[in-house]
């Protein structure tokens, strides 16, 4: 039976470098925008929380937010809602109306997706902020709204836009007083362990570990939103092993039929030989340059497997799990990575994966998975195994291939 939808609150959940970068961000340019002019352009792919930026912004600073985005209201109506209209201006205008530029007096206007600002009304933009005075549509009175800040956001890359002459290069000045920029989920993985854990446990929601290794190996081309709409089918395993599976495998240029007639990791290593793939894996990584095309003759299933440690390594965390070992996997998965956090304490790891920190220590986490684990004044230290697997699918390999946690 299928779970009603639930809100996933997923604001600034992260352990990464990157999320300690962007929380200081928000303190800086919350008590900056309180007294000074400043505009903020918020830039980087889709789902990775500009929204969510803008409003710790805003909560931070005591201003209220007023959002528009640019891309969701058709053009035409597009200056009715940013400056406000007149009764009668036009068919349907009913009554006086005001923008949302004179809401956001005294707080932050928001616009998201600014990119989808066609250019005409980028213009008129611009001439407002440049002197806080504007017209509603069909009003010959100028009003003023000069206590109000700017926040503005998009996926695209606006330098890049004005050279192609898609925006307006004196308007991306006037924005970009201070850049805040985010990055996709697959580059600060830590930040998958603590999202899961957090929509997971924030939401009483069950989920099996082997989902969790499933979620793990992945890269999440659309970032935490995809995450989040694949929290909400946890309790499908099969769906989201297709879903994933079939991305994933389609990307290495593998077909999957052929990974798929092999039921376990060990028949799959006698169908494959594991150390021509680790020396073909090594010959590419050593010698090929920007400009070769190793791939570029046609070569069978099999072969083009061999070329791509990766779609091993994908393979192996993903296709061949034993159910027995799953829990331990992730769970040593998490905590070894989040000790390569700097300055995460062990008490703070345990809070973040929900789990109780006698299992941090030395001992326990001997006991429990089968590595030593070192502590220097309560904070992890930088040692063995952890720095060998920046992401699941290379450590969940190595746990195969030497079978510690099978002793």
């Amino acid at each position: 039976m299928k779970r009603g939808k639930q809100k996933l609150d997923w604001k600034l959940i992260g352990a990464s470098e990157h999320m300690g970068f962007l929380k200081q961000e928000i303190e800086y340019v919350a008590e900056k925008i309180k007294t000074l002019d400043m505009a903020v352009l918020i830039m980087g792919p889709s789902g990775t929380g500009k929204e969510l930026i803008a409003k710790a912004i805003a909560e931070q600073s005591g201003l209220k937010l007023i959002t528009i985005n640019c891309g969701a209201i058709p053009s035409e109506l597009f200056e009715s809602e940013l400056f406000g209209h007149k009764k009668g201006a036009f068919t349907g205008a009913f009554f006086d109306k005001k923008g949302l530029v004179e809401e956001a007096e005294n707080g932050i206007l928001f616009l998201d997706e600014i990119r989808d600002l066609a250019l005409h009304h980028q213009a008129k933009f611009l001439r407002f902020l440049q002197d806080k005075k504007f017209y509603r549509v069909g009003e010959t009175t100028q009003r003023t709204a000069k206590n109000i800040k700017i926040i503005a956001a998009t996926n695209m890359d606006l330098g890049k836009e004005v050279k192609e002459g898609r925006f307006r290069e004196d308007l991306f000045y006037r924005l970009n007083h201070r850049i805040i920029e985010t990055i996709p989920l697959k580059n600060r993985r830590i930040d998958i362990i603590c999202l899961v854990n957090h929509f997971v446990h924030g939401n009483n929601i069950k989920i099996d570990p082997k989902v969790k290794l499933l979620l793990y190996s992945y890269n999440f081309p659309g970032n935490v939103r995809e995450l989040e709409s694949l929290i909400y089918s946890s309790d499908d395993f099969q769906y989201i092993k297709n879903a994933l599976r079939n991305n994933v495998v389609s990307s290495f240029g593998v077909d999957l039929a052929f990974i798929s007639q092999f039921k376990s990791l060990d028949e799959f290593h006698r169908g494959i030989n594991m150390q021509d793939f680790l020396n073909i894996a090594k010959k590419q990584r050593r010698f090929k340059t920007p400009t070769e095309d190793i791939d570029k003759e046609e070569v069978s299933g099999p072969e083009r497997l061999l070329r791509n440690e990766d779609a091993y390594n994908f393979l192996a965390a993903t296709f061949y799990a034993e159910e027995n070992e799953c829990s331990r996997i992730v769970e040593a998965y998490e905590i070894l990575t989040l000790k390569l956090c700097p300055g995460l304490t062990r008490d703070e790891i345990a809070n973040q994966l929900h789990i109780r920190p006698e299992k941090l220590s030395p001992n326990g986490f001997k006991n429990n998975y089968g590595f030593d684990f070192s502590i220097k004044d309560n904070t992890f230290s930088y040692t063995e195994p952890t720095k060998l697997f920046p992401d699941f699918s290379n450590y969940w390999a190595h746990i195969l291939r030497n079978k510690s946690l099978n002793q």
